[in-house]
């Protein structure tokens, strides 16, 4: 990723979903990683509409006779275009540059997207015995509004038996 990047006139630090504001670094040669964190985040924060994976529905209370597992629903999923072309620009924005990236972005000019909701349950999609790393639904709910860079530095003290989904 670093040769893909060229450090910007001005740092920017999302805050809060396509909201920025301007920074000076203490330290300027850690601007490719100030910069990579935030792509990687914003990734993480909108990966639900930046693939065809699927989230999980929170599991029912009724325990499974064939296994220790609880059936699992999964909600299906197609790539969001308009959620897509955001990424691709937040992406520019912080330096980064591909080919993907800039014929992602020309692509967009010619397109008229309307923007969802960002997340909508839906019952259809298939079952799961096994959560494989898949989040639930209420942590990505919880994670797609909090997970900025200043949040995670707030709680990264967070100690405890049942650690939060953002300390996590």
């Amino acid at each position: 990723m670093y040769a893909h990047w060229t450090e910007p006139e001005m740092i920017l630090e999302e805050f809060r979903e396509g909201e920025y504001r301007y920074v000076t670094l203490e330290q300027p040669d850690v601007a490719f990683r100030f910069c990579f964190i935030q792509v990687f985040l914003a990734a993480l924060r909108q990966s639900l509409n930046l693939s065809n994976d699927a989230l999980l529905k929170e599991p029912t209370s009724k325990k499974r006779k064939q296994g220790p597992y609880p059936l699992v629903g999964v909600i299906s999923r197609l790539v969001n275009t308009a959620y897509k072309n955001q990424f691709l620009r937040h992406a520019q924005l912080h330096g980064f540059r591909t080919k993907k990236i800039i014929s992602g972005l020309r692509a967009a000019e010619d397109l008229v997207v309307e923007v969802l909701e960002p997340f909508t349950e839906d019952n259809d999609g298939e079952v799961k015995t096994r959560r494989s790393g898949t989040p639930y639904t209420n942590a990505y709910k919880q994670l797609r509004t909090q997970l900025f860079l200043t949040n995670l530095y707030q709680d990264r003290t967070e100690s405890g038996l049942n650690p939060s989904v953002m300390f996590v």
